[in-house]
């Protein structure tokens, strides 16, 4: 983008980038929000450039008007995308780049040697070019905003836990165990019939219909379903109301299980108290994460990867968004937006079918 501001006119260009030409080749280019960076800008009136004071001949030099054109730079690329088959963008990074959910680095042990090779064992499960890129990148874009009075001067973002470990047991969160809740694919319900996907508009029920508006015959709706309700969330979740604490749950057990000697490490396991009827509704395992300091208007990019240390690959999930539902059991905070997390796979007939793998409240 190329801009020229001032108090009496201004005057701001558009041009599409490659990643925006590729984009718009898949008729996929949907922006929803724009930014202003001074990231190649120059200030005539500036005395300092890259840390260093100015001649007075740049400074006369730069007196003019300088217009930003679009730069082929990775810093431009702050949320990674995969193709419709589910493989990542190939896109380059600082030592690393991605291709085919391959992660490829630098030989650290030939320096010489300008290929790449497949990072592998501890050398992909160390590496983490793809979780803190897009960070780095939206650094580097020196985005332009006005601040607001009443915002404060902190500029920490801060969540805790920083990290939970899911396990599953005998119970949870599968009441008969996790060998029971097997599915083939192509028994799922395809996109199409699927009641996460209700409420949107691609997805509605579109009988065919004449000049008039009428239905030119009785055509059964298939699909059956309407959007989810929240009860209807929380009993898929078998919560009644999420708690704070996890495992504060009745009728179950807490068991530990080492996960290293060394440090004596152990994780908490929630299980169904032993004899206990299988019809006891145990809640999933959840986590509350809390953000203990953000933005004044909290807004949050969220970007969610399956990483898969025994085949080395690196996955982006898919997100569904279910919409905002009302708590009437939460008084403090009513107000839920929930998103469905998993993957996409394709059954014997080639339709896609989405698999919920968790479930995000936003509270």
């Amino acid at each position: 983008m190329s801009g020229i501001l001032d108090k009496k006119k201004r005057f701001i260009d558009f041009v599409v980038t490659n990643h925006g030409k590729r984009k718009l080749a898949e008729n996929s280019f949907l922006p929803n929000f724009a930014s202003l960076s001074d990231q190649f800008a120059i200030y005539s009136d500036a005395t300092y450039k890259n840390g260093h004071p100015k001649s007075s001949k740049n400074i006369a030099d730069n007196d003019r008007i300088i217009l930003e054109t679009p730069s082929k730079s990775p810093n431009d690329v702050i949320v990674h995308e995969f193709n419709d088959s589910g493989k990542l963008t190939i896109y380059d990074m600082s030592g690393s780049s991605v291709s085919g959910n391959k992660i490829f680095n630098y030989d650290p042990n030939n320096a010489t040697d300008i290929k790449k090779r497949i990072a592998t064992g501890s050398l992909f499960a160390s590496t983490n070019p793809i979780l803190t890129s897009s960070i780095k990148r939206f650094q580097r874009n020196k985005f332009i905003r006005t601040s607001e009075t009443f915002e404060n001067n902190n500029n920490i973002f801060e969540i805790t836990p920083k990290k939970h470990t899911f396990v599953m047991s005998n119970s949870v969160p599968f009441p008969k165990g996790a060998l029971t809740e097997g599915i083939n694919i192509n028994n799922a319900e395809p996109l199409m019939f699927d009641d996460k996907l209700a409420h949107f508009e691609n997805f509605k029920y579109l009988p065919p219909k004449n000049a008039e508006g009428n239905n030119i015959a009785a055509y059964e709706d298939l699909r059956g379903f309407s959007k989810k309700s929240y009860e209807d969330i929380k009993n898929s979740l078998r919560i009644t109301r999420i708690q704070d604490e996890n495992f504060q749950q009745d009728d179950t057990v807490i068991n530990q299980v080492m996960i290293n000697s060394e440090t004596d490490s152990k994780l908490n396991v929630l299980n169904r108290i032993p004899l206990a009827d299988l019809s006891t509704i145990i809640s999933k395992e959840h986590v509350s994460i809390n953000f203990n300091k953000t933005s004044f208007f909290n807004n949050v990019l969220l970007q969610i990867y399956e990483k898969n240390n025994d085949i080395n690959e690196m996955i982006k999930l898919d997100i569904v968004d279910a919409g905002e539902f009302e708590d009437n059991l939460d008084s403090n905070r009513p107000k839920k937006h929930v998103y469905y997390v998993g993957k996409v796979y394709l059954d014997k007939d080639d339709n896609s079918t989405f698999v919920n793998l968790f479930t995000l409240i936003w509270d």
